[in-house]
């Protein structure tokens, strides 16, 4: 649907929880573009995350995007962060859109 780019302002490091390792990551803004859409991430939002273990991180995502003709979308997504052995990393997530738009 697009390729995004999410600029990661502040990182906080809230710590060991009965559910793992849990840092959150404030998105700071960003683009994201793509064939029917582009636009910026607003400054608003981050990544709730859990490390699993040392390699598996569990992300809930929250951005509010806004498309250069000024529509507004809430996107959340879920999913894993894998780091492959060689050095890649493997994504995994499930988007879910809302908007008031009607154009979109």
């Amino acid at each position: 649907m697009y390729n995004i780019d999410i600029e990661v302002d502040t990182t906080i490091d809230i710590g060991k929880t009965p559910m793992g390792d849990r840092v959150f990551y404030r998105a700071n803004g960003g683009t994201f573009e793509g064939p029917r859409l582009k636009g910026r991430v607003l400054p608003a939002g981050g990544d709730y995350a859990i490390r699993l273990d040392s390699s598996t991180m569990r992300l809930e995502v929250r951005l509010i995007l806004e498309t250069d003709d000024g529509e507004v979308i809430y996107n959340t997504y879920n999913g894993y962060i894998y780091d492959n052995p060689d050095g890649t990393k493997y994504w995994r997530v499930c988007n879910f859109y809302e908007t008031a738009s009607k154009k979109i």
